[in-house]
């Protein structure tokens, strides 16, 4: 399973439907965690919640909320841009800690800021806090998935509008990385930088 462009979704519905095939888009957020506990948030695209209660019940078996987007692929459009946002804000907090940590400033009293501030998110939640335990798995979304998002989001927003998603695209590009290296991976635990 992977993200496609809304292009190559809507390919696909057009081939597979010549084969006697329905085809649906079910992109899904959140982590392995919530797979495992049946609580993914899945988006339908493709598909008329109404005419087809037969997938309706498939993906309620792994998703605690489900989200209609009609039967255009706006379900991916939406997956996509969601991702943007947070891999927009993963790279930021890379950044953010990177030069924390190399002006020495205290990385708990960095976090009870940005915890208490508008800077709060999820991301930080997922990869920061876990890191002040030395551990670097909580933000379980590979680098070169990243890559891949930011790439299909810069054909989305149009290319004026580009630069950003593929800056950071650029960016994590350059960072050491395996096709296995997940984002909270680049940040190493604090210990490391004793």
């Amino acid at each position: 399973m992977t993200t496609l462009s809304k292009q190559e979704s809507l390919h696909n519905r057009v081939f597979l439907k010549e084969l006697g095939v329905d085809y649906i888009d079910a992109p899904v957020i959140r982590g392995p965690k919530e797979a495992q506990a049946g609580a993914l948030v899945t988006l339908l695209g493709l598909v008329d919640q109404f005419q087809n209660p037969r997938v309706k019940k498939i993906v309620s078996s792994y998703s605690e909320t489900i989200h209609y987007f009609g039967s255009e692929s706006n379900a991916l459009v939406a997956k996509l841009l969601n991702n943007y946002v947070t891999c927009v804000t993963a790279t930021a907090l890379i950044d953010v800690i990177e030069a924390a940590r190399k002006n020495h400033v205290d990385l708990n009293k960095m976090t009870a800021i940005s915890m208490s501030s508008a800077a709060r998110s999820g991301a930080l939640e997922k990869m920061v806090i876990p890191i002040l335990g030395e551990d670097d798995n909580g933000h379980l979304f590979s680098v070169d998935n990243a890559i891949k998002d930011l790439v299909l989001v810069s054909q989305i927003v149009g290319k004026q509008d580009s630069d950003l998603a593929a800056a950071v695209a650029s960016k994590l590009s350059l960072r050491e990385h395996s096709n296995e290296t997940v984002l909270s991976e680049l940040l190493k635990p604090i210990g490391e930088y004793s």
